[in-house]
């Protein structure tokens, strides 16, 4: 509507919705959306509820999350887009991920995004060599001790305890 505070109140009311049938109606917002702080908040409900598993496909879900990537303008946006990936369960979300492997302010979120899709065995069993070959490349490049410890742990077909690393 035409005044700002209902305006306001209803984008939240809408950035609070729990489940991914909100998604076009966020979609719109953003583009239509003016004020910087209200759009960031959108994005960030879009990115949200983009990979929330339900009668969509895996990759229907990867399409959405991919849609919110191209919708951000910081790396902060970017970021969280990856921390939110893994939800996605499939090896087309692995083959996403990897492609931020090589931009710096990405990469250590991309590394941690397939680690955490290398913990499902159900997924990583069946996609063995994508998976090693992934593994291999967070092993090289990865500079967080944890993130590496799961990768050769995963990579070996072995389960990881938190409590293993730093005791």
């Amino acid at each position: 509507g035409s005044n700002s505070k209902q305006h306001e109140l209803g984008v939240r009311a809408i950035c609070n919705w729990p489940d991914a049938s909100i998604a076009n109606r966020l979609l719109d917002l953003i583009k239509s959306e003016t004020r910087p702080e209200l759009s960031s908040m959108l994005l960030s409900a879009l990115i949200r509820v983009a990979p929330l598993p339900d009668d969509r496909t895996p990759e229907a879900r990867l399409e959405l999350l991919q849609t919110a990537m191209k919708l951000c303008q910081k790396d902060s946006e970017r970021n969280l887009v990856l921390k939110r990936a893994p939800a996605i369960r499939s090896v087309e979300t692995l083959r996403y991920v990897l492609t931020f492997f090589e931009q710096p302010a990405l990469a250590a979120q991309a590394h941690e995004a397939v680690v955490e899709l290398a913990h499902h065995r159900s997924l990583r069993e069946p996609n063995k060599a994508e998976f090693a070959a992934a593994l291999d490349q967070v092993l090289a490049a990865s500079k967080d001790e944890i993130v590496r410890d799961r990768a050769r742990r995963y990579k070996n077909g072995q389960t990881w305890d938190r409590k293993s690393v730093g005791d």
